[in-house]
């Protein structure tokens, strides 16, 4: 591995009512960029707009605006962020998770605690 891999992680905090749990909360990673990626300065660049680096992405709509903004900014006709079948499934995520809280955050690629 090196320097620089980040994972992109999207995930939830849970969900508990009067001790019923709906969600134990769950971390995905959604993707894995590199410097070696063709467009690693853009993303980064977007990144620290958006002071993923400082703070995760903890509001419902910022979330949303993330997977739709990472799809329309960073699917390359030669190589695609992700699939289609995948992308709906991260929408389906973040709209099914509302409740429970989600959060898009970054990890060290090193550090597969998750």
């Amino acid at each position: 591995m090196s320097a620089g891999e980040l994972y992109i992680v999207l995930g939830c905090f849970g969900r508990t009512d009067d001790g019923f749990v709906s969600c134990s909360g769950i971390d995905n990673i959604i993707l894995k960029t590199s410097p070696s990626d063709s467009n690693y300065d853009e993303i980064m660049d977007y990144f620290d707009s958006l002071q993923l680096f400082d703070r995760q992405i903890m509001n419902y709509n910022a979330a949303r605006h993330f997977v739709h903004n990472m799809q329309d900014k960073f699917d390359l006709p030669t190589k695609r962020l992700w699939s289609e079948k995948m992308f709906l499934l991260y929408q389906k995520f973040v709209i099914d998770h509302r409740d429970c809280g989600v959060c898009i955050k970054l990890q060290l690629a090193d550090n597969e605690d998750i």
